[in-house]
This record gives C-alpha cells, sequence and structure tokens, in this order.
C-alpha cells in the first residue's frame, strides 16, 4: 500500500469519526428541541395530538427535515466507509475511488450537504423575522442571498449528476463566490439589525441550540415588559408603589417604643409633689427641679 493511499485512508477515517461525534451532538440538542417544542408548548390545548397542532410551525417542521438530512447524510458517510473497506479486502485501489466525487453516494452527500445549508439558513432568516418584530423588509437581503445560493447549488449537483466526472475548476470558483457572498450579506444584516436593535443575545444562537432555547422558554420575544397588577387586575400605580416602598423604609428607621416612667421627686422650694414623665429608650435621664 503506497503512502498516500495510507494518508487518503486516515483522512477518510478521521472524516467519518469527526462527522459521527458532530451527529451525535446534533441528534441530542434536536430530540430535546422536538420535545421541548411539542410536549412542553405554552400553546398546547387540552385534547388532541400536540405534534400535529405543533407540526405546521416553521421551528418544528424545519428541525425535523433538518434532522433527516443530517442523519441521511451521516448514513452516506458510512455507506463509503463500508464500500472502502470491501475495497481494500478485494485490492482496489483506495486514491481512484475516494477521489472520483461522480460517485451516487458522493452526490448524494453533496446534495444533503446543500439542503442542509438551504434549511438551515431558513430557520435562521426565519428567527431573524421573528425577532425583528416581523418586519418582512428584513428578509429582503438574506432571501436573495438564498436565492442565489440555491441556484449556485442546484447548477453543481446537475453538473456532478450529467457530467459524471471530475468537477472542473471554473465552476468550483463560481459556486464559492456565490456561498462567500451569500453568507457575507446574511452575517452583515443580520449584524446590524442586532447591533442597533439591541438584539446582540440572539445573534450567537445556531441551528438546534436556539430551538433548545426556544423550548426553555428562553429568547421567544424581542422584548419582555413586566407589568405588575394588583388582584383587581388594574394596573399598579408606579408612584404609589413608590410611596409606600418609601413609608416603609423610613418606619423601619425609627426608633423603638421607648419605656415610660415617672418619677416622684420632692421639691425643697414647694410644699407640692411634682411628676414629671421621662422618656428615653435607654436609660432615665436626671430631671431638672421645678
Amino acid at each position: 500500500m503506497a503512502y498516500s493511499e495510507a494518508e487518503a485512508l486516515a483522512v477518510a477515517f478521521a472524516t467519518a469519526g469527526v462527522e459521527g461525534l458532530l451527529n451525535g451532538i446534533f441528534f441530542v440538542l434536536c430530540t430535546i428541541a422536538l420535545y421541548l417544542l411539542i410536549d412542553r408548548s405554552p400553546d398546547r390545548g387540552p385534547g388532541g395530538s400536540t405534534f400535529s397542532r405543533n407540526l405546521p410551525r416553521p421551528v418544528v417542521s424545519g428541525s425535523i427535515l433538518l434532522l433527516f438530512i443530517i442523519v441521511g447524510h451521516w448514513s452516506c458517510t458510512m455507506a463509503r466507509v463500508v464500500q472502502m473497506g470491501k475495497a481494500i479486502g478485494k485490492g482496489l485501489p483506495i486514491v481512484g475511488y475516494l477521489s472520483w466525487t461522480a460517485d451516487g453516494l458522493a452526490i448524494a452527500k453533496l446534495s444533503f450537504l446543500m439542503l442542509a445549508g438551504l434549511v438551515s439558513d431558513a430557520l435562521m432568516m426565519w428567527r431573524l423575522w421573528v425577532v425583528s418584530d416581523r418586519n418582512r423588509y428584513i428578509l429582503v437581503p438574506p432571501a436573495l442571498a438564498w436565492l442565489a445560493l440555491l441556484g449556485a447549488m442546484m447548477r453543481v449537483c446537475a453538473y456532478y449528476v450529467q457530467s459524471r466526472a471530475n468537477p472542473s475548476l471554473e465552476l468550483s470558483e463560481l459556486s464559492g463566490a456565490i456561498l462567500a457572498i451569500g453568507y457575507s450579506t446574511i452575517l452583515i444584516r443580520a449584524r446590524s439589525v442586532f447591533s442597533n436593535q439591541d438584539k446582540l443575545k440572539f445573534g450567537g444562537i445556531a441551528f438546534m441550540l436556539i430551538n433548545v432555547r426556544v423550548g426553555l422558554g428562553r429568547d421567544t420575544n424581542p422584548t419582555t415588559v413586566n407589568i405588575r397588577r394588583r388582584s383587581g387586575g388594574i394596573p399598579a400605580d408606579p408612584a404609589s408603589d413608590t410611596a409606600q416602598s418609601d413609608s416603609t423604609e423610613l418606619s423601619n428607621l425609627r426608633p423603638p417604643k421607648p419605656d415610660m416612667r415617672v418619677m416622684l421627686r420632692k421639691s425643697f422650694e414647694h410644699d407640692a409633689e411634682t411628676f414629671v414623665p421621662i422618656a428615653h429608650p435607654a436609660r432615665v435621664l436626671p430631671v431638672a427641679w421645678l
């Protein structure tokens, strides 16, 4: 076995292992997100199937579709590893098999990869539309970039299917340029929206982690307003609440109620006895003679 074949095998097995690890992480996040979004949905009714009611939601249907796409791509990778093992057993060259990108499994993997990018971008654009108070004009630049990316991906897949040969350099450069322009447009527009409207906390959420946070009740609205209400349903007056809190704090600053003591003193200058009340919280002060 030549060194090039050993290197190709090492890269292929390492790629399959890393993809399996990432696929497992994604599968766990996706199942948790679907459970939180369906079984713990705040708007579910007392009867009926919660899955059928939540399936039309874009975040639920998109997550399920993305799960099938990722699992399909991983299945194609495992199938290529099995075929690669069979080729090794037969003594066939491995480098030629791995470099033949017009293989059926290779085209299927590429198609799944492109579909995953399109679905994930669509979910992110839908999330951007939600957090921007459902402003349709916000989606114009990302939607145009998404359509351009869709056209480039369809062209690449059609080229692989029709030619059944190695891809041309010009087509690869063209598709890469369109991909970079599309993602740059989305990122720049999303960055400006999040920075200008103080929604930067939504910018670092991607793919299934965003759905887990939504299922946990986080990041569901762009802003949160807490309104305190009384028992009768009428909004409380903030001025009265402030006055009550201030009066309570002032009452806590008052000294404790003192003990009242009455001291009897005889005046040497007068014949009458004088009762003088003295109030002090700690001790009794001497009384001046009247």
